[in-house]
């Protein structure tokens, strides 16, 4: 495989676990938690608290990314163990 072609295929895992992490999976956190909430006041709520740096918000974000990589390298270390 060719450099290139991994390139773009961790790029397209990035961009599809942001896009998991900045607006489906806080949008089933207020559908869980706070139905009765309106969608617009949750999600100004939710970036304003990443703005705010708040370490929790910021674990909802990036946490199916990093769940993934670790998941990602554990097999790798399983693949290289059985060679």
């Amino acid at each position: 495989m060719t450099i290139k072609k991994i390139i773009a295929r961790e790029w397209l895992y990035l961009i599809g676990f942001v896009v998991l992490g900045f607006i489906i999976l806080p949008l089933l956190l207020k559908i869980i938690l706070d139905p009765q909430e309106h969608i617009s006041e949750f999600f100004i709520d939710f970036f304003d608290r990443l703005s705010r740096k708040e370490w929790i918000v910021w674990l909802v974000a990036i946490g199916p990314y990093i769940v993934f990589q670790f998941i990602r390298s554990i097999a790798w270390a399983i693949r290289v163990i059985r060679k």
